[in-house]
């Protein structure tokens, strides 16, 4: 019985405004421009998997490690907060993209191809917050349906 209380808490979808998914479709179109503009990066294999290294040896591997470990577990957090596919496709979308990093670093024969399957994450993030944002567009579906209607008596 707990399984079923459960999933009822589980909100259908997690961006209900407009101005919060018109943010997300901008930032996901400005970090695919950016990529894109350096296309030259396709070749370089990273020496750090997200922060440049401020601790050298053991402790940049540890730091490296810990903010992969968060990164992985703030998208299966969000993962699991929604219930839309096309929500649950951009977030996977999104957080591929920096995941996939660190297999440049194991692969370095392979950067420019694991740099393609990046571009093709972040190009399926845009499109996924694009449709995200249509959805909340449409007059039949503004963020009052979203909402339970208050209960009568």
């Amino acid at each position: 019985m707990s399984a079923i209380v459960q999933a009822d808490r589980i909100p259908e979808r997690m961006v209900t405004n407009r101005g919060v998914a018109a943010l997300i479709v901008l930032l996901s179109a400005w970090t695919l421009y950016q990529r894109v503009r350096h296309v030259s990066e396709r070749f370089r294999v990273p020496e750090y998997f997200w922060a440049p290294r401020v601790f050298h040896g053991a402790a940049g591997l540890a730091l490296d490690l810990l903010m992969f470990t968060g990164i992985v577990i703030l998208m299966l957090g969000l993962f699991g907060e929604t219930r839309d596919q096309v929500e649950r496709t951009g977030i996977v979308a999104c957080f591929a993209s920096a995941i996939i990093k660190p297999l440049q670093m194991l692969f370095p024969t392979y950067a420019a191809a694991i740099w393609l399957v990046n571009l093709g994450f972040l190009l399926a993030f845009l499109l996924a917050s694009v449709a995200v944002f249509l959805r909340l567009s449409r007059p039949d579906c503004g963020s009052d349906d979203l909402v339970d209607p208050p209960a009568t008596t």
